[in-house]
């Protein structure tokens, strides 16, 4: 949308893996449903073939051995339920020759006002190692939440913020708010004051101070997060910044809601740079 790729496919399965043009970083992101608690949660057994769309992304990292591969999914991937899977897709990338880790890494630990937990997986041609190993980037301290948001409205009274209210038609929204409400003036925090973001779609309140819950692409759709120190939801300029590409352009094609939902389902920029930066100089050595 932003960046005009030179070659853009629709389909991964009706081309040979040998027609891909050679890389120095193979990066992929693969269907996340069936390896999350809130999709199908059903792995690689899901009739829809979404779980085995990673060996398909082993064919292409076998055919052209690419220096460095980067690959990422939900955290569930990791556990128990479907270890048998990672350690699948691990196992072939060794086979090809890499020296492979992965790690489950919080947004948090980025430098982001969201708490997102999202597994790497980081490959290594062992060629490239030269007797050095990939390091995980240190973890950054996370931004307050009021560095990613919009300016308040200037001479808002405090009344003003605290009286708005989700719009009449969503009952159980209000109703959660005024409970998030209350437990916070008993708790002596003055809810237009206090950067406590509410999750009021959840079946109670949910209360998180100083920092946003992971941002789905159902949450998004409805609006995002509640923002006790403003009165409102967040804005679609406050979620590109949760996701840390504040700057792009929304193409006229897509509607607003359309584009808060592609941002629930991405992956945050500056997690990508940190991991990025620690495997591209393997990429480089020849």
């Amino acid at each position: 949308m932003n960046f005009n790729p030179k070659l853009l496919r629709d389909n991964l399965w009706s081309y040979d893996p040998a027609d891909w043009p050679d890389c120095d970083l193979f990066h992929a992101g693969f269907p996340c449903q069936d390896f999350s608690v809130m999709g199908s949660n059903a792995g690689i057994k899901n009739a829809s073939g979404r779980g085995i769309i990673y060996k398909q992304i082993l064919k292409h990292i076998g055919a052209k051995k690419p220096p460095t591969v980067l690959l990422e999914n939900v955290k569930g991937m990791a556990t128990r339920r479907h270890r048998a899977a990672l350690n699948d897709l691990c196992a072939g990338l060794k086979s090809f020759g890499y020296a492979t880790r992965w790690k489950v890494i919080d947004a948090a630990d980025c430098g982001l006002p969201q708490h997102r937990e999202r597994l790497f997986i980081v490959a290594i041609r062992t060629d490239r190692l030269r007797g050095s190993s990939f390091k995980w980037p240190a973890k950054l301290d996370r931004v307050h939440l009021e560095s990613i948001l919009d300016k308040k409205v200037a001479g808002e009274s405090s009344a003003t913020i605290s009286g708005r209210k989700p719009p009449a038609c969503r009952k159980a929204c209000r109703h959660n708010l005024a409970i998030a409400y209350a437990q916070m003036q008993e708790a002596g925090l003055e809810p237009s004051t206090t950067p406590m973001v509410v999750d009021v779609h959840a079946s109670r309140p949910k209360l998180h101070y100083d920092c946003c819950p992971t941002l789905t692409v159902t949450r998004a759709s409805m609006g995002g997060f509640w923002l006790s120190c403003r009165g409102r939801y967040t804005t679609i300029a406050e979620l590109e910044r949760l996701m840390g590409v504040s700057g792009m352009q929304r193409p006229a094609t897509i509607s607003e809601r359309q584009w808060a939902m592609l941002l629930g389902n991405g992956v945050p920029v500056p997690m990508l740079v940190l991991i990025m930066q620690q495997l591209l100089p393997f990429a480089q050595r020849r």
